[in-house]
């Protein structure tokens, strides 16, 4: 049966047959794809399971038209969210500094560092704020942000990178200030 048959018996169906026989062919190629994103044989495996996961439960409520490209776009999306946790949880780590705070100062320390952020989070267009808090604090994908805002996933994603390079500019200009 064609891709197109195999979703059409899974959405019939409602039977998991119909999407192992849809992704068994290009486990592979998933497989590579995740090995080149997370580069950890392990996670890789992992993600090509819940990739599984993800498309069965997806294609209940999308339509899909060209499988490949669609299940391609799904593992890259799938293996960056994975990423942006990992990174997420390295920024989470407290590194210890030289010089030793005591808590109170450095809870003052962040303080203050959130509330730069926020400062220079407001001074964006309001395109960019809005993208920014989509992606980075509601942690949205491009395509889902694209759709709440009636664009397309290249103006998102030159959103975010003016956005950024937008917020560490005002970070960079606040911390002169600050040490001047």
């Amino acid at each position: 049966m064609s891709d197109q048959e195999l979703i059409g018996k899974y959405k019939e169906t409602g039977r998991l047959i119909y999407v192992q026989d849809l992704y068994i062919p290009y486990i592979e190629l998933i497989y590579g794809l995740c090995l080149k994103y997370l580069q950890d044989v392990s996670e890789s495996k992992d993600a090509v399971q819940d990739i599984f996961l993800l498309v069965s439960s997806k294609l209940k409520k999308h339509e899909v038209e060209n499988f490949k490209p669609w299940l391609y776009k799904l593992s890259v999306n799938h293996c960056l969210g994975i990423l942006r946790k990992k990174n997420r949880a390295l920024k989470l780590e407290i590194v210890t500094p030289d010089v030793y705070f005591d808590t109170e100062e450095h809870l003052n320390l962040e303080e203050q560092e959130m509330a730069m952020l926020k400062q220079c989070i407001e001074r964006l267009s309001e395109n960019q704020k809005t993208v920014i808090e989509q992606f980075y604090f509601q942690e949205r994908s491009y395509q889902l942000i694209a759709e709440s805002l009636n664009c397309t996933w290249n103006e998102v994603r030159s959103f975010i990178q003016n956005g950024r390079r937008n917020l560490k500019n005002c970070i960079e200009d606040k911390n002169k200030s600050i040490h001047e």
